[in-house]
């Protein structure tokens, strides 16, 4: 195999996984990184009072065990393993998510339960009788949960997440995010899950999956991990670098220009991990196509714990917020992780608000924001109001790839004709794919990449598909054997 000089741009999970695959191998990479910090949404931020912050909770769960065998080696001891409790705040009370069997009598209005279990029925028997209405977010949903539930809870949720109203989405955004078919398949699911207690992992954004993997210390171990496990000789990091312009001679990319005025052309492969409408426009083929990111800012929040009674805002790892008079769509507390997230006498919550760039919320001045926050903090009682806490604002351009009906068909043109035809550049990740997927995937589809720059591509496969496949998923419950594991050393 001969040695390749490897440009990669982007310093998150997916620069960073192809990065230690390639440099493992004993290619030369250089990343370029258009901030300061390595992570990208995968990292993590850290306050002056030592509390870690990731940009929402990234968890691993997922049924790859070559994966999973890699993160063990990469992170030893620090790998955690973990079970999540996660609650939904619904008719102004926060109730378990996923529900359990006996919730949907104690925690549902009973005429609501009544009417959706009616529309529920008739749903179903239009599905058999093959009245399928499939073509946005909308209609699946509709047609699978009725009008009452739809209206209820997932139209303001899908709203406020994505900006637009759910007639206008892909119909996948629905069937990849929802994970089941009915009210009476998720019934069916947690009841069966309740009395085996297995994880299920027939769907890729399955909530039935209850345990799962991190970091200790967060998620900026792991990219400091990938970072420091490839051969120095081998890897160079450059940051401050944001490439505006590809130069593109006989369907090969040979040189990088970035905003500081600098280039580079010393690389026989390109790996883009930045969004792909910023690469279109840096190969000059910029289309003009309604593909757009959902922006987000995340607000970091500290508390001395002592505060709070149990020395928690709440008991959930993470809550969801559908009501649109609400600021925030989740809030996410990082002391139940276990994490060694906080100092001891600390509790931290990262709250998410999703957004466009020109909306009035990402134009305000940060204390605007923490104000709006915890005025709706307090009307959901998490908090009372007059605790004392430190607050940070960050915020992040490209966070969800806006899946409008019709979206794969414009992203496999882009790749087809723009991407492809270059021999000596790819594109991939959440960002570079305009995929709407977890780190786990990113990962793997990482590996995927470097394999093939491994075997000389001179013309690179895509998997567009939901659920990446290139490193062989095994139908078997790793975190259910690692706990075996783990019960027996005790």
């Amino acid at each position: 195999m001969n040695n390749k000089k490897v440009a990669i741009l982007g310093a998150g999970i997916t620069g960073l996984t192809a990065a230690y695959a390639l440099s493992k191998k004993g290619h030369e990479v250089t990343i370029f990184e258009k901030s300061k910090e390595i992570g990208g949404l995968a990292g993590s931020f850290i306050d002056k009072e030592g509390c870690v912050y990731d940009y929402g909770p990234h968890q691993f769960c997922t049924d790859n065990i070559e994966l999973v065998n890699f993160l063990k080696e990469l992170l030893g001891k620090d790998l955690l393993i973990r079970s999540k409790n996660v609650s939904q705040y619904f008719f102004k009370k926060h109730i378990p998510y996923p529900l359990k069997p006996m919730d949907y009598i104690t925690k549902i209005p009973l005429s609501l339960s009544t009417k959706v279990f009616i529309e529920v029925i008739f749903s179903h028997l239009l599905l058999r009788l093959g009245f399928k209405l499939d073509h946005s977010f909308e209609s699946w949903t509709k047609s699978r949960f009725g009008a009452t539930l739809y209206n209820t809870y997932f139209k303001p949720y899908t709203i406020k997440t994505w900006g637009v109203n759910p007639d206008k989405l892909d119909p996948s955004t629905a069937y990849l995010r929802i994970s089941f078919n009915s009210i009476w398949d998720i019934f069916l699911k947690t009841v069966k899950h309740s009395i085996t207690n297995k994880d299920d992992f027939s769907t890729t954004h399955n909530p039935l999956k209850q345990k799962f993997y991190y970091p200790n210390g967060g998620n900026i171990k792991l990219m400091e991990a990938l970072y420091k496990a490839c051969p120095k000789k081998n890897i160079k990091l450059k940051t401050g670098f944001e490439a505006k312009k590809i130069i593109i001679n006989n369907s090969k990319a040979k040189k990088i220009i970035f905003s500081n005025k600098r280039s580079v052309s010393n690389f026989d492969y390109i790996i883009n991990t930045t969004p792909l409408t910023d690469l279109a426009k840096m190969i000059g083929r910029e289309r003009k196509l309604p593909l757009r990111y959902r922006a987000m800012i995340f607000g970091f929040i500290s508390f001395d714990k002592d505060q709070f009674e149990d020395g928690q805002v709440s008991p959930y790892h993470w809550i969801y917020y559908p009501d649109k008079d609400l600021i925030f769509t989740r809030v996410s507390e990082f002391k139940h992780f276990n994490a060694n997230m906080s100092p001891e006498n600390k509790t931290n919550i990262v709250v998410e608000i999703t957004c466009f760039k020109e909306d009035e919320i990402w134009n305000i001045p940060n204390e605007l924001i923490v104000k709006r926050i915890m005025q709706d903090l307090k009307k959901v009682k998490l908090i009372k109001g007059n605790e004392k806490y430190s607050a940070n604002v960050a915020k992040k351009e490209h966070e969800y790839p806006l899946q409008i009906k019709g979206f794969k068909e414009m992203i496999e043109e882009i790749i087809k004709n723009d991407i492809q035809p270059i021999q000596n550049l790819v594109t991939t990740g959440r960002q570079g794919l305009y995929k709407y997927c977890n780190q786990n995937e990113c990962m793997e589809m990482a590996f995927d990449i470097s394999n093939q720059i491994n075997k000389g591509a001179k013309n690179f496969k895509y998997n567009l598909e939901s659920r990446w496949r290139g490193q062989g998923l095994q139908k078997i419950s790793v975190l259910k054997e690692d706990e075996k594991v783990k019960n027996s050393e005790n």
